[in-house]
């Protein structure tokens, strides 16, 4: 994997967490002629996070580069556990993982024996909130960090298009699509597009929900590896 690959995983992974991730969102539901019931709708997906404590897909991702003239789409699968943890990797075997779990996020690339470490609470300063389960208790818990600027409701699914209000995330994020089921409220798409022109589109499949996960998914033998822990106080002895 290329170094301007990486990069621009890192960013995404980051981007994307920062956003909740497969978390429901909210803001100020702006009601387009679709969707009349637009908040009813957001709220009715909020309330079924309430029975989901894990989850696992597969996904294709789809990145579009200003400089590359052709799409890029690379496989991965990703879970989400209880305790706020989870695993995201693209390819097979992984070009690149992200894994949460406890105090700290990896960004691992197995190939190159290389891994990030940084922290993996509220010291992260603001680059990414704790996500746990459920995703979200109502709608107004969101409504001041979200500002929906776009929704539309089909029979069995619906769309909706947001802006984070964080000035960080805001300044890279141009705006982020949601897709979901609305009978069981399970996100199947989303999409992110920078301010910089690129964007990065996954969309979900074999979605699993509530299976039991291995914990040891959620853990990583870094024997061998390079680390650059950001941690503070890192427990980790030097490799």
């Amino acid at each position: 994997m290329k170094s301007s690959d990486v990069i621009f995983l890192r960013r995404s992974v980051l981007l994307t967490l920062g956003i909740c991730l497969l978390a429901p969102f909210a803001g100020k539901a702006v009601a387009t002629p679709k969707s009349p019931d637009s908040r009813s709708i957001l709220r009715e997906w909020i309330s079924k996070q309430a029975g989901i404590y894990s989850l696992h897909a597969d996904f294709v991702e789809t990145r579009t580069l200003r400089t590359v003239r052709l799409p890029i789409k690379k496989t991965g699968m990703v879970w989400f556990g209880s305790k706020s943890r989870f695993r995201w990797q693209i390819g097979s075997p992984p070009d690149f993982m992200a894994i949460k779990s406890h105090d700290k996020l990896a960004l691992i690339e197995p190939k190159k024996r290389r891994a990030r470490i940084l922290p993996g609470g509220q010291e992260s300063s603001g680059r990414f909130p704790p996500i746990t389960f459920p995703f979200a208790t109502s709608l107004a818990d969101f409504e001041s960090r979200f500002t929906v600027i776009d929704f539309r409701a089909e029979e069995h699914t619906a769309e909706v298009a947001f802006v984070p209000q964080d000035p960080e995330m805001s300044g890279q994020v141009r705006s982020v699509r949601i897709r979901f089921m609305r009978d069981s409220g399970i996100i199947n798409l989303f999409e992110i597009t920078f301010r910089d022109g690129s964007s990065i589109s996954t969309q979900l499949s074999n979605i699993e929900v509530n299976a039991n996960i291995p914990d040891k998914l959620f853990d990583y033998d870094f024997t061998g590896f390079r680390l650059d822990d950001e941690r503070p106080d890192s427990a980790l002895p030097p490799q």
